[in-house]
């Protein structure tokens, strides 16, 4: 068995010095398991487009997992409230339509628009962005390894409700995954609530809003917002192991999986590749040494494709 898998993997004299794994044949072999991989996953989410964005992002993954954050910290779970998912959806839409990537948009409409929008009256509200992740879990990832207030925002004791909204479009020029994250409490929470109707004509209510440096923006009304500029923040910090790490996990299975192949397949490379120099064998045709380089090229590409941005 031993010698079996060596002549598969390892340069030697029992298989001419070219491993069977890297002959054309397997080479072959694999890129149709890459590919297949690829198409069965395309197949299982709905997406039928061989090389057509597609993320493995859900609402009610975001939701579950946030509410997984909170309960490691002994907070309360957030409750749905629809509501605040189609508030959550025309913020979405909203971006996509005015091709902004912000909190507010260009005309300065402020996040707390879009409650009103759907006659959602609160007394603490939050917002998460976030744009080009793989994945549900790359997504809160980002989110708690961000230092812009995203964490703070879930893990806000204040909310009682959250929504949530996961739309496919063209963003600045891309394709891309917008996710919209709301928090809020209800008015119906204050201790001494005021009616519906003096909300609606400005009554103050209390509107949390975490900025990058960690202070809060209050306001008497929805519509006085301050308009402030946050930066982009990309996940993971600005420690390139972590960056690696938050990368990895943001991909979807079936990038896994190919990160998976291409790693196996780079190794094959390199190792056949140090071998026969240190060998000095003089072997035709051989570019193994080419063939790892560009594997690597291959996995950094999915890695960098797979890290999101965060506001």
């Amino acid at each position: 068995m031993g010698s079996l898998l060596a002549k598969f993997i390892y340069p030697h004299f029992h298989n001419n010095h070219r491993p069977y794994a890297l002959r054309h044949r397997s080479l072959f072999l694999f890129i149709i398991l890459l590919a297949g991989t690829q198409v069965a996953s395309n197949i299982v989410s709905g997406d039928l487009k061989i090389l057509g964005y597609s993320t493995n992002i859900s609402k009610d993954e975001i939701i579950s997992l946030t509410n997984s954050e909170r309960g490691s910290k002994g907070l309360s779970q957030l409750k749905e409230n629809v509501l605040l998912s189609e508030a959550a959806a025309l913020k979405a839409t909203d971006m996509f339509e005015d091709d902004y990537w912000a909190h507010f948009a260009p005309d300065g409409t402020s996040p707390w628009y879009f409650f009103k929008q759907t006659g959602y009256s609160y007394s603490w509200a939050g917002e998460n962005l976030a744009r080009d992740f793989q994945s549900s879990t790359g997504v809160i990832g980002g989110w708690m390894s961000s230092t812009a207030g995203h964490k703070e925002n879930i893990l806000n004791s204040n909310f009682t409700e959250i929504g949530v909204a996961v739309k496919n479009g063209i963003l600045q020029g891309e394709e891309t995954t917008l996710v919209v994250q709301l928090f809020a409490k209800p008015v119906s929470y204050l201790a001494s609530t005021p009616s519906e109707e003096s909300v609606a004509e400005g009554t103050k209510v209390k509107d949390s809003f975490t900025l990058e440096s960690g202070e809060e923006v209050e306001s008497s009304s929805a519509d006085e917002q301050v308009v402030t500029k946050l930066d982009e923040g990309v996940v993971g910090g600005s420690e390139g192991n972590t960056i690696v790490l938050s990368a990895l996990e943001n991909l979807s299975t079936s990038q896994k999986t190919s990160f998976g192949l291409l790693f196996i397949l780079g190794s094959l490379f390199a190792v056949d590749s140090v071998v026969i120099f240190r060998r000095k064998h003089d072997r035709e045709n051989s570019h193994s040494g080419i063939h790892a380089s560009v594997v690597l090229i291959l996995m950094a590409t999915l890695l960098a494709q797979s890290i999101g941005s965060i506001v």
